[in-house]
């Protein structure tokens, strides 16, 4: 009974360790170099976004992005679909998005769904009338976290503010309404 007892938490303990192998597997497998798959952004609104085709980042290369498009500053929205906060505050930011190109501010936005659902986030995207830059995580979620800010929580959704040399100026964790996003932007690039 003792014997048969190691087998069996051997057998769980195998089975775990190749799920978390495949998982590890699946999870960086999408992620490849965006320098060779996608031309860099040139000017402040650069359009990556496709319906059907969201374009994996991790948050060095998200970085590198914000630096390339040469704009005053860039708002980065993290969020989720299945995030109720970030899909009822998406309409709001969206709405504000030419206000912002003319003054050189840039938005982005960042679906942190997993793989499977990001046709979804990139639908909704398109639904609301949103064609600019827009990705998807790719990578381990606390690696993003802490590649993109080591203040950032994880909680969605947020929304921070960078300059054009890819610095943070400013951020803010929950949903945003129209007025809180304008103040975030006013606070953190015209100090």
């Amino acid at each position: 009974m003792f014997v048969g007892a190691l087998h069996e938490d051997f057998v769980i303990l195998r089975a775990a360790s190749l799920w978390v192998s495949l998982v590890f597997l699946i999870g960086t497998a999408q992620c490849a170099p965006i320098d060779s798959a996608i031309e860099q952004p040139t000017q402040v609104v650069a359009y990556h976004f496709e319906k059907s085709h969201p374009v994996p980042v991790t948050a060095s290369q998200l970085l590198n992005i914000i630096v390339d498009m040469k704009a005053t500053a860039v708002a980065v929205n993290l969020w989720s679909i299945y995030c109720e906060p970030c899909v009822e505050e998406l309409p709001e930011l969206i709405a504000q998005t030419s206000e912002f190109e003319k003054k050189q501010i840039a938005l982005i936005f960042v679906s942190m769904d997993f793989d499977e659902h990001w046709d979804k986030a990139a639908a909704l995207l398109h639904n609301l009338g949103y064609h600019g830059p827009a990705y998807v995580n790719c990578e381990d979620d606390q690696n993003f976290a802490e590649g993109i800010s080591p203040r950032w929580s994880g909680l969605l959704p947020t929304t921070l503010v960078f300059d054009g040399n890819g610095r943070l100026l400013g951020m803010s964790e929950g949903k945003l309404s129209s007025t809180q996003f304008q103040d975030l932007i006013r606070t953190s690039v015209f100090k």
